[in-house]
């Protein structure tokens, strides 16, 4: 009974603690920019890491964390580089990894040319988004 009290318990706390991480005020939140190495960079605030690969082309994001943080995120990239954003990777479907891609994707725009031009239909509308069929489909409520 007692290791049953105390497993109700550990859960409890990280429900706690998750609830208390989703419904946190993000406007006070600080954008920090990490270099890794070379081109490589790391976004830290709120929620997952994002990491940017920036060149000549354009920028990869990997994670795009809360929506409340894009303008930031945006502002932090845009101290980097100014070329497009071309395509987003989201690792996993959590909040905090893919909360921020509609507005991520609306500022960018993918390279499409050579053989692949005809497949990517929306290139013009924005960076595109890269994941695994699971994250469509839990983001997408399925």
């Amino acid at each position: 009974m007692k290791k049953l009290f105390s497993c109700g318990a550990i859960l409890l706390s990280f429900v706690a603690v998750t609830s208390a991480q989703q419904n946190q005020n993000l406007n006070n939140t600080e954008m920090h920019v990490l270099p890794v190495q070379g081109n490589v960079y790391m976004l830290v605030a709120a929620g997952g890491n994002i990491t940017l690969q920036v060149g000549s082309d354009g920028v990869l994001v990997v994670d795009t964390q809360y929506a409340p943080l894009s303008e930031k995120i945006l502002a932090a990239i845009r101290t980097l580089s100014k070329g497009p954003i071309r395509y987003v990777i989201n690792t996993t479907y959590d909040a905090d990894h893919t909360g921020g891609n509609e507005p991520i994707r609306k500022a960018g725009s993918t390279i499409a040319g050579g053989n692949v031009a005809g497949d990517i239909q929306d290139a013009a509308e924005g960076a595109q988004i890269i994941a695994h069929d699971n994250v469509l489909m839990r983001m997408d409520g399925r």
